[in-house]
């Protein structure tokens, strides 16, 4: 098997279409100016208060997951680029769909931020933007822009 600008050519049979990789964000209703998009679940649920939670359920889910990715998931080393001198472009974080588990869990601490009353909506893209870091489980992208 022979791969020719992103086909795989088999010696017998089709051309077979290399899968494209899907990644996953998950984002809250308010805007970040400095990204050029909508705030993500992490800053969502940081930005909670004890009092902003009804439920000590809730809320003790959600420091549990929280603190499962703190120790799980990667801090990106490069969070936003200077297009200009002035100023930057912050990136939004996207999961890669292969990361099964922490998509699934992303997808819990979305729900009960929901649960509460903080809309979480889940977003699925081919094309996240121009890749700023990445690592096995997530991707930091920023938006193309449109002149």
């Amino acid at each position: 098997m022979q791969a020719i600008f992103g086909i795989m050519a088999q010696k017998k049979g089709p051309l077979i279409r290399r899968e494209s990789l899907m990644y996953i964000r998950y984002q809250g209703i308010s805007y970040d100016e400095c990204a050029r998009g909508y705030v993500g679940l992490f800053q969502s649920a940081g930005s909670l208060g004890d009092s902003d939670v009804q439920s000590s359920w809730h809320l003790n889910e959600i420091r549990r997951e929280c603190g499962w990715f703190n120790e799980n998931l990667g801090f990106p080393r490069r969070l936003y680029y200077r297009p200009y001198s002035k100023g930057q472009i912050s990136g939004l974080c996207w999961f890669r769909a292969s990361a099964v588990e922490y998509v699934n869990r992303a997808r819990y601490l979305a729900w009960l931020l929901n649960d509460i009353g903080v809309s979480i909506a889940e977003h699925k893209s081919s094309t996240p933007g121009r890749g700023l870091w990445q690592d096995d489980h997530q991707i930091v992208a920023v938006k193309r822009l449109q002149f």
